[in-house]
């Protein structure tokens, strides 16, 4: 076997290490990609074509876009502050100067080459939904989240995303029969992200099937699809709109009347009530702040539990306010005879932060709408943001803007993007708790890109997205297109590149469609 043959090889390794490290492993990753850092340096020490290789990258446009990227994160040193974060971001970073130097300086795989690594990366990412259904069925979580405890939930969901667009696409080459473990990778990976609650990849996934629907529906001849199509839309949306519109009226419709001229002062014991009827806070359209008798609960609470009336619950709230919000989403009163009539098992999801019996009786798509549904009814009435991971980004995109317009030329820097975002939730009076201030991501992409750069440097980022895949004319292909949606949505909601793994997962998958993935020679496109 000569040199070149074992360098391939070698490639190869390093490319499959990291395609079954993104789902899987922070190590693998690392380990992926020092190994093929090495290989490469290898490569060009036994070859001696270090400058042609240079040559050749400095005529790649695209791949001096993306190199562009990691330069304005070090040019962004110039005037920050914080330069240890500064050069720990570059650290965290290093991808986005790694893949383009590398896949940009080697030939593209070969069609075999290309579909053993994608189903490497299936079987990877099969693996750690089977991980995580273990832990689901076999470990007590007080968050569904935390199942996949080998990687962020979120990054977890993208590669589930990536995944389901893989399989698409491989199957497309085969024939009706072969088709079949295709498609129920495809079931399995839609249905776990189902059961995940994994809303960003689910809407992720919607609009990537919303975008292919539009393009039949302007593009194609065949009128009988055109409609067939237009139709399926129309109820996919409809059902939707009600589906949610129902989940709201049960969650933050009032059901009963709360006028002070019906409420009753005493329980049946005797003791008074505290009624707050100036509070419009709702569970299950039940008002909160009514019927409540604190030491009637306390005593009765204490006879069924272990856990303090007073402590908190098994996820770290307020044991007490879950239980009045138990109570009143199944309708009964704040008081002994409410306790009563919980059941061992409501007792259970109580203690385990349960508060509210839908979420641990319903579907986990309802269960996550009726959520998000809570947390802006109780922001709405109350401007109460504690525990919402939604809501909590308004205030924090509330904050990053007052960095931005303060710094709109040129942000604050590389390293500053945290300590800016902290002092500004002093400076626009935040209603974020306390805890929550210590938490400096902007959870935006977008956004902190335009905190650390300002407006030229924002520009500049979204130019670095577009350009490559417009100048490589990759976006009239299925798996580049569907992964730079994946991407870009992604960024709206989350600070996709400020982790290793999120920033890992863009800069290696952009690259290998860039450059590695030959459309041309691989196999056929979705059209």
């Amino acid at each position: 076997m000569n040199k070149t043959c074992i360098l391939r090889y070698g490639y190869l390794l390093a490319i499959a290490a990291l395609l079954a490290g993104l789902p899987l492993s922070k190590f693998l990753t690392s380990i992926g990609e020092f190994l093929l850092a090495a290989v490469w340096i290898v490569d060009v020490i036994l070859n001696k074509d270090l400058a042609q290789r240079l040559k050749s990258l400095f005529k790649n446009k695209a791949a001096l876009t993306l190199l562009s990227l990691y330069l304005l994160h070090v040019i962004g040193l110039l005037w920050t502050k914080n330069f240890d974060y500064g050069f720990h971001d570059l650290r965290i970073k290093a991808p986005l100067f790694i893949f383009p130097v590398i896949f940009a300086t080697i030939p593209p795989l070969s069609s075999k080459e290309i579909k053993a690594m994608l189903h490497i990366y299936l079987l990877s990412n099969l693996l750690g939904v089977c991980f995580a259904l273990y832990y689901l069925f076999f470990r007590e979580m007080g968050d569904i989240r935390q199942i996949v405890w080998f990687n962020s939930h979120i990054r977890f969901g993208l590669n589930i995303v990536t995944a389901i667009m893989a399989s698409m696409w491989l199957m497309k080459s085969f024939p009706l029969k072969k088709k079949t473990p295709y498609i129920i990778l495809i079931l399995i990976f839609g249905l776990f992200l189902i059961r995940l609650q994994a809303m960003t990849a689910l809407l992720i996934l919607l609009f990537i099937i919303g975008f292919y629907a539009l393009k039949v529906i302007f593009f194609t001849k065949n009128k009988r699809l055109k409609y067939v199509v237009i139709g399926a839309i129309l109820i996919a949306c409809s059902a939707i709109f009600f589906y949610v519109y129902n989940i709201y009226k049960d969650t933050a419709v009032p059901k009963e009347s709360k006028e002070l001229i019906v409420l009753d002062k005493t329980t049946s014991r005797g003791n008074p009530y505290q009624h707050n009827t100036s509070s419009g806070r709702l569970e299950n359209g039940y008002w909160v702040e009514i019927y409540i008798s604190e030491p009637e609960m306390k005593e009765a609470w204490e006879t069924r539990s272990e856990l303090s009336f007073d402590g908190q619950d098994l996820k770290g709230h307020e044991l007490k306010a879950t239980l009045i919000r138990y109570l009143t989403g199944k309708g009964v009163r704040k008081d002994a005879e409410g306790i009563a009539a919980l059941s061992d098992q409501d007792i259970r999801n109580i203690e385990n932060g349960i508060a509210n019996h839908y979420y641990a009786e319903h579907s986990s798509v309802k269960n996550r709408i009726r959520v998000i549904v809570w947390e802006f009814h109780v922001w709405q009435c109350c401007n109460q943001i504690a525990y919402s991971s939604v809501v909590q980004r308004f205030e924090l995109w509330r904050a990053a803007w007052y960095t931005i317009k303060n710094n709109f030329l040129f942000g604050v820097g590389t390293g500053d993007v945290g300590d800016a975002q902290r002092f500004a939730y002093t400076a626009v009076e935040s209603t974020l708790p306390q805890n929550m201030q210590v938490f400096y991501r902007v959870h935006n992409q977008y956004i902190s890109m335009f905190s650390a750069f300002g407006i030229f440097g924002f520009l500049w980022f979204l130019f670095t997205l577009v350009y490559p895949g417009v100048k490589t004319k990759r976006f009239s292909y299925f798996l580049y297109a569907t992964f730079f949606i994946t991407i870009a949505m992604s960024m709206l909601a989350e600070d996709t590149l400020e982790t290793q793994a999120g920033v890992t997962f863009f800069a290696f998958f952009n690259c290998f469609f860039l450059f590695l993935y030959s459309p041309d020679n691989a196999a056929s496109d979705l059209e």
